[in-house]
């Protein structure tokens, strides 16, 4: 089973929130998981306040209904800036994933996620879900997972073949092999040709200790371009890459995207509960 059961999930009610996609629904709506949905509200009080709380949370309230039929869903309203309220929250308190809405077509002309989306990537201490937010992706069952031939990649594979297993996907392993500047500039066949042997036999032995099923692609170039090459071939439904590899998310823009907190040991002491505006609970 996969290890994400609590799930936070901020709301930008000033985006055009269109769907989740289907792999996100399949993943998070099931009766054993847990939803806080998250709007913070980051302009100064108006008068009548209150006004702006209760519009928040029905407006939560009607995603909620919309986007999840099984699981446990709570709802949530904060004043102060998006990205602290987003991080205090994670960091005190027992939550597994953060599903980050990337905005919709503008943020997908512009190759980008938002500054509040890239500061969380950058600072949470749980893994982060990235969610292109533009109801066009079809869930085909196939989940591609980067491999960078470092230390992150053992547990990385291990949290993926949970997810793969729960989804019942197929896995996809996917390794760009960088050149040297002296080989991208003489472009010695054989050199080349020795890198990409070595790194597939390194590739392959990662896949036969923790994902004995899966198929591999190593292919030499920048790692945004052999992503994104590959993804959109296989018509991948999700990509998972481990914490450092920022470099391909420009290259993800076909399906979401699952950044794996890849520390092995979290912060054992959660901080005390912040006070909030509104909470507000339902049960499937």
């Amino acid at each position: 089973m996969s290890a994400i059961h609590r799930i936070l999930f901020p709301v930008d009610l000033s985006l055009s929130f269109r769907s989740l996609s289907p792999t996100a629904r399949r993943l998070f709506d099931r009766p054993e998981i847990e939803v806080i949905m998250l709007h913070v509200i980051e302009e100064a009080p108006r008068i009548g306040r209150g006004t702006e709380v209760a519009r928040a949370l029905a407006q939560m309230e009607f995603l909620a209904h919309r986007e999840f039929h099984h699981a446990k869903i709570s709802l949530r309203t904060e004043r102060g800036c998006a990205v602290e309220c987003i991080l205090k929250y994670a960091e005190s308190r027992p939550v597994d994933a953060i599903v980050m809405p990337a905005g919709g077509l503008a943020s997908l002309r512009r190759n980008a996620t938002g500054h509040v989306t890239e500061a969380v990537l950058a600072a949470a201490p749980c893994d982060v879900w990235v969610e292109w937010m533009t109801g066009s992706v079809q869930f085909e069952n196939h989940i591609c997972c980067v491999v960078g031939l470092d230390d992150p990649d053992e547990s990385m594979l291990a949290r993926t073949e949970q997810i793969v297993s729960t989804l019942g996907a197929r896995l996809t392993l996917i390794h760009a092999a960088a050149l040297t500047p002296q080989m991208a500039l003489w472009w010695e066949p054989d050199v080349v040709g020795q890198d990409l042997r070595h790194a597939r036999l390194s590739v392959d032995d990662l896949r036969q200790r923790f994902a004995p099923s899966a198929r591999i692609h190593v292919e030499a170039g920048r790692p945004d371009t052999v992503v994104s090459r590959v993804i959109h071939q296989l018509n991948a439904s999700l990509l998972i890459v481990s914490g450092h590899m920022s470099d391909v998310f420009a290259a993800s823009l076909a399906c979401p995207v699952l950044r794996l907190f890849t520390p092995p040991v979290l912060a054992a002491a959660a901080a005390p509960e912040r006070q909030h505006a509104s909470v507000l609970t339902r049960s499937a």
